[in-house]
């Protein structure tokens, strides 16, 4: 289950009950975790070197019952040496740093050692709020 940032939960009450511009950039980038993620934890837990980078999140099926899902996949480079157990995600709307905007857990945890790439098929990301 993914969970909504405070910046986001803020920004959305501004902009529909208050009128206020959202703040945030234009752009999604996910990111992988080897820790839990939280709004008090961004700077902690995400994947650093071996080729790691952010990845631009480009399509988005359209929103249906309170959810959506990636349309296309999102390939992060291959790991040019071990980036350790993958196990949580978020998006953000910066490929460095930037706002969090969503974050959750991965279904299934995976290792990624060097000469490994790390994927999330078209469908794979998907974000609700129920």
């Amino acid at each position: 289950m993914t969970a909504m940032s405070d910046f986001l939960e803020n920004a959305v009450l501004d902009q529909v009950l208050r009128g206020v511009a959202y703040p945030g950039g234009t752009t999604i980038w996910a990111a992988l975790f080897t820790t839990p993620t939280t709004d008090s934890t961004i700077a902690q837990g995400e994947v650093v070197g071996g080729a790691y980078a952010r990845v631009q999140v480009t399509s988005w099926d359209p929103p249906a019952s309170g959810q959506t899902s990636n349309s296309s996949s999102v390939a992060f480079n291959t790991a040019t040496f071990p980036w350790g157990t993958v196990t949580h995600f978020a998006l953000f709307d910066d490929p460095t740093t930037g706002n969090l905007l969503y974050h959750g857990p991965i279904t299934v945890p995976r290792t990624v050692n060097a000469g490994d790439s790390f994927v999330f098929p078209a469908g794979n990301i998907t974000i609700s709020h129920d």
